[in-house]
């Protein structure tokens, strides 16, 4: 293939890649648009670039833990595009003491998930609404960061 790039993988192996960019619609939650990048380009440009192209309007970009850095969410606010970007385990954007205390009075709620309940709570940070999820059937803590969508 004359797309793919060397670019790095989530253990920082330089291999060649392709990075594929999809749109879906709510309704009917369908692909609506897909871009083809080259593994070497890892940047908040290519979003913009995907909307503009696609002409798609009122658009939430949902991007994987890889995304998550200060600059990212800095770039992702210039262009003033909304985002739902998990964030890395060791994040210190995140209040953990709820967390710590075992205790789930300090939750928001949990919502149903393959059958077992997925504990939350939300707060805010500069203007961003965090998110931490507990599934205690996997013993695992999920962090993201989202813009109020």
């Amino acid at each position: 293939m004359d797309i793919n790039r060397k670019g790095y993988n989530n253990q920082r192996i330089f291999e060649p890649q392709i990075n594929i960019l999809y749109a879906f619609s709510l309704d009917p939650e369908t692909p609506v648009y897909y871009r083809i990048i080259p593994g070497n380009i890892r940047d908040i440009s290519s979003f913009k670039t995907a909307i503009v192209e696609s002409g798609i309007e009122d658009v939430v970009v949902v991007a994987d833990k890889g995304f998550g850095s200060d600059t990212n969410f800095s770039l992702l606010d210039d262009e003033e595009l909304r985002y739902v970007v998990p964030l890395k385990r060791n994040s210190t954007l995140v209040d953990l003491s709820p967390v710590k205390t075992g205790s789930k009075r300090d939750f928001d709620g949990y919502f149903m998930f393959r059958n077992r309940p997925i504990w939350y709570y939300g707060r805010k940070h500069e203007g961003k609404n965090l998110f931490v999820f507990i599934d205690d059937d996997k013993g695992r803590r999920r962090k993201g960061l989202s813009i109020k969508v």
